[in-house]
Order: structure tokens, then C-alpha cells, then sequence
């Protein structure tokens, strides 16, 4: 029992890293939309309209935040949200590669380390049971 439970919790954590590998994802498809449309003259609010018809599990359209996701993270992507509109096209185009390039060097780095601690997670998940049944009997 005490072996499950660790193992679980372990499990419950290297899910929520996945979580955010997907979260990242989503907010690089909302920013490969934005600069499309952008690029064709669509306005601010068809792209608003557009981004929240998308299917993304973890963005809220409501708030334009995403979940699973570090605070610092979130204020950018809040920030480039709110940026939408508010200078001429060609200075948002210019703002948006940035942010796009950052968030694939992001979705990189959570890849990384996904694929590198995953299996080191359930391993001491495990052997922190065991070690726990040890310690009881």
C-alpha cells in the first residue's frame, strides 16, 4: 500500500510536467495564430473571437491564462495577450517571433527535463516505499 501510494504520488507529479509540456503547446498554437492572422490584416477581435473558438483543454478563454504553467511564464504570455492591438502591425509580428522563439526554447527545456526526470521520479517514488515499509516493520 505504502509503495503505491508513493509511487502514485510520484506518478501525480510527472503528469503535471506533462501538463505543462501541453500547456506550452497550446500557447504555441495560440501564438502561431496570432502572427498568421496578423500577417492577413485580421483585427484584434477576430483574432480574440478566433483564439477562444480553438479546442485548448488548458487555456482559459475567460481569463487568457493558461494552466500547469510558472507565474513568470504566464505574465508573458498575459502581456503578449494584452499587446494585441495596441501597435502597428509589423511591431507585433516583430514582438510575436520573439515570444514564439522563447516558448520553443521553453517547450525545449520542459521537454528536457521531462525525458530526463521522469523515470528517476517513479524510481524514487518507488524506493521511497519501500524504504517506508522497511522503516515500519
Amino acid at each position: 500500500m505504502i509503495i503505491c501510494s508513493t509511487t502514485l504520488i510520484s506518478l501525480i507529479f510527472i503528469n503535471y510536467k506533462r501538463e505543462q509540456i501541453e500547456s506550452i503547446k497550446e500557447i504555441l498554437i495560440i501564438i502561431n495564430l496570432m502572427k498568421k492572422m496578423l500577417s492577413r490584416g485580421y483585427d484584434t477581435d477576430k483574432i480574440t473571437e478566433r483564439i477562444k473558438g480553438e479546442n485548448l483543454k488548458n487555456f482559459d478563454t475567460e481569463n487568457n491564462r493558461v494552466k500547469y504553467i510558472d507565474m513568470g511564464v504566464q505574465d508573458d504570455f498575459i502581456k503578449l495577450f494584452d499587446m494585441l492591438g495596441k501597435t502597428d502591425t509589423e511591431s507585433q509580428i516583430s514582438v510575436i517571433n520573439s515570444a514564439l522563439d522563447e516558448y520553443l526554447q521553453i517547450r525545449n527545456e520542459y521537454e528536457n527535463y521531462y525525458q530526463s526526470h521522469a523515470k528517476i521520479y517513479i524510481a524514487l517514488g518507488v524506493c521511497s516505499g519501500i524504504l517506508l515499509c522497511v522503516l515500519i516493520m
